[in-house]
């Protein structure tokens, strides 16, 4: 298929139609929810835009045209066959892999759907190749120790170009590749010594698939760069929800991207470590993650899960920090992203059996790239120390039994405080009544104070009165006593007369005053009597 011509002449559409096609290009895209989010906040132009770069592109090739020659690779008659090697072309396996990547990671969602579909298979094909290549870099591996080693010599251990360990291989005969269920044929068992991984012992000739000769009139790539190729297809195709969920139903897919980190390349270990990863992260994955390193346990001949890991980790010539990171990462999110604390710390003992504690702890924590520090104190951090756990666990029940004493004392305090609240309550209605009594007594006291002092002046009064009035009575008295006298004249008279106006005056004065002053109800009755007549006169001779 043909490029389509360019749409820069189309006039842009409505506000409605513009959003509608805007959406479909979303879709086909099919991004995540933020990236999608991201396109939807661009103003209409830029929108417009992004519509018609997507309508420039259409796809070249079709999804059974990968298919059919991938099939072809895989058919062992295919090379005796002049119509399909003309169809192949002058393109090399490795190629047609690159293109198909590309289409997986740029096409349409409908073209990858299409592709993945029941009717065209292609996710059980591109695993069928990739077994295929896995296994013909495993006859490569064998021919290589061959080259330098003498070929009686069954028992001597070899190692790949990159360090890490070369597999071993039985006699077994390998499935139909054309089945979804075929599996590698059981490896050699690894040779140990010293608690560390070594290179396996080389006991048979492994069974080899197709021919030189088929292997170049087909015109297949370096078995290297097609194994990676595939893997970066099934990142492609695991960037989409359908496509992931593909990949975790299929029974093999997952087996045979952990058995491709036997590749040569650390580029390649790293990209399949990331697709391990993402795989463990989702319900369900850890248990298949766990499930393939047991597959690839028997296949490669390990006597520990994890070990040809470790070894690729540990032992390497030159030291590649994007697999630092991503093996750490890995291993991070196996051990740590269960739930399950038991199992989470027999996970960690695997690693720590490996050897992963000393190695992190002496070795790798002096690097100075950031993100592989940043992995390292993560596991670090998240490290069950079971020692540790147990003295938590004796210290935590010390601390139960002084927690339930402390609330015991506290349940015994709470009951005293209630009992003095109780107390408190009656003290103070007690108080409270004494506080009114005293309250009313004070009131009573200033009233009787208040009429104390009343009577002290009524009294002080009275006394006054008394004196005056015994004054008055003295000089009663003293005029009587004149009166009887009967001496004195008319001077005499007078006198008496004038002292008697004048006490009678004085008398009625001080009377009416000390009768004014006294109130009637506290002074007794005081009656003046009337001064004596004068005396009669003298009879005539």
């Amino acid at each position: 298929m043909s490029m389509l011509l360019s749409t820069n002449d189309i006039e842009r559409p409505e506000k409605n139609e513009l959003e509608r096609r805007f959406q479909k290009v979303l879709t086909s895209m099919d991004l995540p929810p933020d990236k999608a989010k991201l396109l939807r906040g661009y103003d209409d132009e830029r929108k417009w835009e992004l519509i018609r770069d997507q309508g420039k592109i259409t796809a070249r090739q079709s999804p059974q045209d990968y298919l059919d020659k991938l099939q072809t690779y895989l058919d062992p008659k295919a090379s005796k066959n002049s119509k399909k090697i003309r169809q192949l072309g002058s393109v090399t396996s490795t190629q047609v892999l690159r293109d198909l990547e590309i289409s997986l990671r740029t096409n349409s969602i409908e073209w990858v759907r299409d592709f993945l579909s029941e009717h065209n298979r292609g996710l059980d094909i591109l695993i069928e190749y990739l077994k295929f290549r896995l296994q013909t870099q495993k006859q490569e591996q064998w021919r290589e120790y061959h080259k330098g080693t003498n070929s009686s010599n069954n028992n001597q251990q070899y190692s790949n170009n990159n360090g890490a360990i070369t597999t071993a291989y039985s006699s077994t005969s390998t499935a139909n590749l054309n089945s979804s269920q075929e599996s590698f044929p059981s490896s050699a068992t690894a040779n140990q010594s010293n608690g560390s991984i070594g290179s396996h012992t080389l006991q048979r000739r492994p069974s080899f698939l197709f021919s030189r000769q088929h292997s170049t009139k087909v015109k297949l790539g370096q078995v290297g760069d097609d194994v990676h190729v595939c893997i970066m297809c099934m990142r492609a195709i695991m960037n989409n929800k359908f496509g992931f969920n593909l990949v975790m139903e299929h029974k093999s897919a997952i087996n045979c991207i952990a058995l491709s980190m036997t590749h040569k390349s650390l580029r390649t270990k790293s990209l399949v470590l990331e697709l391990l990863a993402a795989i463990c992260l989702v319900k369900g994955g850890h248990q298949m993650i766990l499930a393939a390193f047991d597959n690839f346990k028997e296949e490669i001949g390990e006597k520990r899960r994890f070990q040809t890991l470790m070894h690729y980790f540990m032992n390497y010539e030159q030291f590649n920090i994007d697999f630092m990171v991503a093996c750490m990462q890995f291993i991070n999110i196996i051990v740590h992203s269960v739930e399950d604390m038991n199992f989470r710390v027999h996970l960690q003992y695997e690693f720590t059996q490996l050897g992963l504690d000393d190695y992190l702890e002496n070795k790798l924590r002096n690097m100075e790239s950031d993100d592989l520090l940043v992995q390292i104190q993560a596991y670090l951090d998240n490290v069950f120390d079971v020692a540790a756990l147990m003295e938590d666990a004796e210290q935590k029940n010390v601390a139960l039994e002084q927690c339930q004493q402390l609330i015991q004392q506290v349940a015994n305090a709470h009951e005293a405080e209630r009992d003095w609240e109780s107390k408190f309550h009656e003290l103070k209605h007690a108080y409270d009544s004494l506080e009114k009594d005293h309250m009313d007594l004070a009131d009573s006291n200033q009233r009787m104070n208040d009429e104390l002092s009343r009577l002290k002046q009524s009294v002080s009064d009275l006394e006054e009165s008394r004196r005056r009035e015994s004054l008055l009575e003295s000089r009663i008295n003293e005029l009587k006593r004149i009166s009887t006298s009967g001496g004195g004249g008319d001077n005499d008279s007078n006198l008496v007369n004038s002292d008697n106006t004048t006490g009678s005056k004085i008398s009625s004065t001080q009377f009416s005053s000390s009768t004014s002053t006294v109130p009637q109800s506290s002074q007794p009755s005081l009656t003046v009597p009337p001064p004596p007549p004068p005396p009669p006169p003298p009879p005539p001779p």
